[in-house]
């Protein structure tokens, strides 16, 4: 299943370039009574309703002509929202100084697993994060298994 999750990113992503969207993450889960490929979309200002109804028939269209999802599923088409996952380098580095919440494999020395924090730099494959006691963590992203945006509100 992981080759063929491998090779629907690689044809999404080329067909959502096209459209100048980018493919922030792909989520192919399986339901109860149906699969769902949910596909997350971004643009430089931000995606709405009709760019995902756009995204979703020119996905739609080409996972019909190449055919590598046998079953039935279900296709959705969304923007990432305000806690959108980074996974990739770009990511790290577009995000920088933003508030992040870092999901561990393997909890760190003082056994923690789940860590909030502000991004502070990426390089080398690893993520500087600065927690609340302003302490400086660093994290080779292979140890990362889930980093998202962490909204944060004004009032």
């Amino acid at each position: 299943m992981e080759e063929i999750i491998n090779k629907l990113e690689q044809l999404i992503a080329t067909t959502l370039k096209e459209l100048n969207y980018e493919l922030v993450d792909l989520v192919f889960l399986n339901g109860k009574c149906k699969k769902t490929l949910s596909v997350f979309i971004d643009k430089e200002n931000g995606v709405n309703l009709k760019d995902c109804e756009l995204a979703s028939e020119k996905i739609s269209l080409l996972l019909d002509s190449v055919n590598l999802i046998e079953s039935s599923y279900i296709l959705e088409v969304s923007s990432p929202g305000l806690n959108r996952v980074l996974k990739k380098e770009n990511d790290f580095i577009k995000y920088n100084n933003r508030k992040i919440k870092v999901k561990l494999y393997e909890p760190l020395e003082n056994n923690q697993k789940n860590i909030t924090g502000y991004l502070r730099d990426f390089y080398n494959n690893t993520v500087k994060l600065e927690c609340s006691d302003k302490k400086i963590i660093e994290i080779p992203l292979k140890k990362i298994a889930m980093a998202r945006l962490e909204p944060e509100i004004n009032l």
